[in-house]
């Protein structure tokens, strides 16, 4: 599975995949503050329909955070998934999901998950 280019802009967004990751930083570091999670971000990848495929207009966009601290993955999905730190980029709702593994090999066992 190769990465997305970060000058792609994703179906449905005006902005290009760099200046969705640099939202997200942004977004990431003022909630990380907040509630001091003790997370650092390694690498970011956007995913999913809007540029991968034919997304549905009620498409979100799909976030995969590779990150390191002590935190639980899905502590932090829930973190972000609350009202108050929910991120819309565009208009488009996003789906964060975070890993401790690196980007590539996630991709690639959703991949074989899929077969």
């Amino acid at each position: 599975m190769t990465r997305v280019n970060n000058d792609f802009h994703p179906h449905g967004s005006d902005l290009s995949v760099r200046e969705i990751k640099d939202l997200f930083k942004y977004h990431f570091d003022g909630v990380n503050l907040q509630y001091l999670t003790g997370t650092k971000i390694k690498d970011i990848e956007i995913i999913g329909s809007r540029v991968w495929g034919q997304p549905k207009p009620f498409s979100d966009l799909d976030i995969l955070v590779r990150y390191e601290g002590r935190a639980n993955p899905q502590d932090l999905k829930d973190l972000f998934a609350m009202s108050n730190n929910r991120l819309d980029i565009g208009g488009l709702e996003t789906d964060i999901t975070f890993t401790k593994d690196p980007i590539e090999k996630w991709l690639n066992d959703s991949v074989n998950n899929l077969k």
